[in-house]
């Protein structure tokens, strides 16, 4: 996120502009992937999981949707909307 303004209705944030849409949009547009392509979005998509729950946050709405993909083809884990705090402790790196 670059930026949060408000006004006296709503809320606005400003986040980065993704070129290729989600994830959803890709799968319907390729009908498939191979599956070099389709592990590649999930070792992403694992990491980003991976990155919440180190730092103790639960996402609760991950889909395709919620994936936006950038021109280089980098998932951005979005829609943190229904995400909670996790009471578990922190995963330790090993």
């Amino acid at each position: 996120m670059y930026a949060d303004l408000e006004d006296h209705q709503y809320i606005y944030l400003v986040l980065e502009y993704v070129t290729k849409s989600n994830l959803f949009v890709l799968i319907k547009k390729e009908g498939s992937f191979s599956e070099e392509t389709a592990f590649y979005f999930f070792i992403q998509t694992v990491a980003g999981i991976y990155f919440l729950h180190k730092n103790g946050f639960i996402h609760r709405d991950l889909k395709p949707e919620n994936l936006l993909v950038n021109e280089d083809n980098v998932l951005k884990i979005c829609d943190f909307g229904w995400t909670c705090e996790s009471e578990i402790e922190e995963i330790d790196d090993q």
